[in-house]
């Protein structure tokens, strides 16, 4: 079995540190499901610091799954509320059990809620296996997620984008759409935009949905572990407090893995970045009410 290692980090946080973070994701919950005109605002909260509560407890107190689990899935489930409401869409909108109440109907553009959301989106309600959510995402018209003109997106990102969704669709153009990623993140389309970073994620994701597509399994499980590989070389950066949460964990790489276990795929590796309880879907529901339906 092939193996790949997170780097030793020289710096900490407590668990109480990760409880008051824990707790403050509670908080944001709570707010956005007052029904008040500002409560729509607490989404983006809601996945931005569970997103990243997710990656630390994974690294430094993975013992806490019930509360990492419920983390990804408020947050999977507040990005999909999040996209929504650029749509105008307010109905059937949940926080766990819970419906998002909202008393207005103007809201204004979030920049965060963009085709950057909409993918981490359909990486996470992918790990969690939310049917809810991914059906809402493959409903949704990518044109009005495009982003404003004070936000720019590197050009490739569009065409990964609409491969993917063409893909949750089960469109049968899934296959042109996934040819026109790959052509479009060549770095010389990109220029102006750090391409380390898209050699080392976006590439791979896009070869990924192609192989997993194929159900060439031997091929996938030799790219998941490059690709582990380029996450693993990205990130590793000697003693950096500032090092993102990204780097403790590939959400879209354990989304990926779990689509293709899902489909009968197996693969022989063993990596922190990719916790296999996630790839298969055995989730801890300790910390709320929730059950696999």
């Amino acid at each position: 079995m092939r193996s790949i290692i997170r780097p030793v980090r020289g710096f900490k946080f407590s668990k109480d540190e990760i409880i008051e973070d824990w707790e403050l994701v509670l908080e944001y919950k709570e707010n956005a499901l007052e029904p008040s005109e500002n409560s729509y605002k607490y989404l983006s909260d809601i996945y931005g610091e569970g997103c990243n509560l997710a990656c630390r407890i994974s690294y430094f107190y993975p013992e806490l799954t019930g509360i990492q689990d419920e983390c990804l899935f408020l947050s999977a489930e507040s990005m999909v509320a999040d996209l929504a409401l650029v749509h105008g869409d307010h109905k059937k909108l949940l926080l766990g059990d819970q419906p998002i109440q909202f008393q207005t109907s103007k809201f204004k553009r979030n920049n965060l809620t963009n085709l950057s959301t909409w993918m981490n989106a359909l990486f996470l309600n992918a790990i969690c296996r939310r049917t809810r959510g991914l059906a809402q995402l493959t409903r949704m018209n990518l044109d009005l997620l495009r982003p404003e003109a004070a936000v720019r997106h590197p050009p490739h990102l569009e065409k990964k984008v609409a491969a993917f969704q063409a893909f949750a669709r089960n469109d049968s153009k899934v296959g042109k759409k996934l040819i026109e990623a790959q052509h479009a993140t060549d770095p010389r389309l990109n220029q102006g935009f750090e391409t380390d970073f898209i050699l080392a994620f976006d590439v791979f994701h896009v070869h990924l949905l192609a192989l997993l597509i194929r159900g060439e399994e031997q091929e996938f499980e030799d790219v998941l572990y490059q690709a582990l590989e380029a996450h693993h070389d990205y990130w590793n950066i000697e003693n950096a407090e500032s090092v993102s949460s990204d780097a403790f964990l590939s959400f879209p790489l354990i989304a990926l893995a779990g689509i293709a276990y899902n489909r009968g795929m197996r693969f022989e590796i063993d990596s922190e970045y990719l916790p296999m309880r996630l790839v298969r879907g055995e989730f801890d529901f300790s910390e709320s009410n929730r059950t696999m339906k």
